[in-house]
């Protein structure tokens, strides 16, 4: 009887650990990492807080992009305000992609970023 018991308990232990991978994988069911977008990476290094500018206007397109190779894919809308239309890169798919609150063309968006025209450091 004690092998019997100790073998459920196996059982259920190996079987508890399969049912939680999945959520412990994290974004994209990757086991490790935010697929490039993190702080360190090559991406955020570029970011200039300097270069920071609130841009707002119509979004009359959404895209999928790879900033850079190696990174996993993110979204990124080009935004027409007044005579200019501007590139802005919304951030990892993975996160976009599981708000409740989703982006589509012809929706007025406000964001506070770095333009791509002031994309790198000094």
């Amino acid at each position: 009887m004690k092998k019997g018991k100790s073998t459920s308990a196996v059982v259920a232990f190996v079987l508890s650990a399969l049912m939680a991978a999945p959520v412990l994988a994290g974004p994209g069911g990757n086991w490790r990492g935010s697929g490039g977008w993190g702080m360190g990476g090559a991406y955020q290094r570029m970011y200039n807080p300097a270069a920071v500018e609130t841009v707002s206007g119509e979004v009359v397109s959404i895209d999928k992009m790879t900033p850079r190779k190696g990174m996993s894919y993110g979204m990124h809308v080009l935004v027409k305000s007044g005579k200019e239309t501007i590139p802005v890169h919304l951030g990892p798919g993975w996160y976009l992609e599981r708000q409740d609150t989703k982006i589509n063309k012809g929706d007025i968006l406000y964001s506070t970023c770095q333009t791509k025209k002031l994309l790198f450091k000094n």
